[in-house]
């Protein structure tokens, strides 16, 4: 994932937060919260709210059942409305107006297998693949396993 500025940029999406497990009553991810917690990080007033399990899957593909699921209150997932079932694990992301942002996030990208010599995911090849999806100049990049671990705990060495 890259941190991209200007025109590239059409929306502000903070990253993915995932404060809460589904232990106890459910899993909620509260706007207030997340916000308290990381005041930087997210708007005041956010326009809209993602919400996917930890493991990448849309909420709306699960068969959970959610008490609350917009960008005022956040998103709550209640054990006891599920049935015999419990709640998956949800993060949330949330759309900000741009002027809160100093630069916009991409998707993530996974163009490269790790073989003998390593995982490559470089600048250039994602730019050639997906030239709109990419901007030209990006200011930061983010990378995890596609298990979703951030790269920094993995223990992996990297050479850049």
């Amino acid at each position: 994932m890259f941190t991209c500025t200007g025109p590239f940029c059409s929306e502000c999406r903070t990253r993915w937060f995932d404060h809460d497990d589904p232990t106890g009553n459910g899993d909620f991810e509260v706007f207030s919260d997340l916000r308290s917690i990381y005041p930087r990080e997210i708007c005041p007033q956010p326009i809209a709210i993602e919400v996917q399990t930890i493991s990448g899957e849309p909420a709306s593909s699960t068969s959970n059942t959610f008490l609350n699921y917009d960008a005022t209150y956040g998103f709550a997932c209640v054990n006891a409305d599920q049935g015999s079932k419990s709640c998956e694990d949800y993060k949330v992301r949330f759309t900000c107006p741009n002027e809160f942002c100093q630069g916009c996030r991409t998707g993530w990208f996974n163009m490269d297998n790790p073989t003998s010599r390593g995982d490559y995911e470089t600048l250039l090849q994602l730019q050639m693949l997906y030239p709109s999806q990419v901007c030209s100049r990006p200011v930061a990049i983010e990378a995890m396993t596609v298990s979703g671990v951030p790269a920094h705990k993995t223990g992996d060495v990297f050479q850049m």
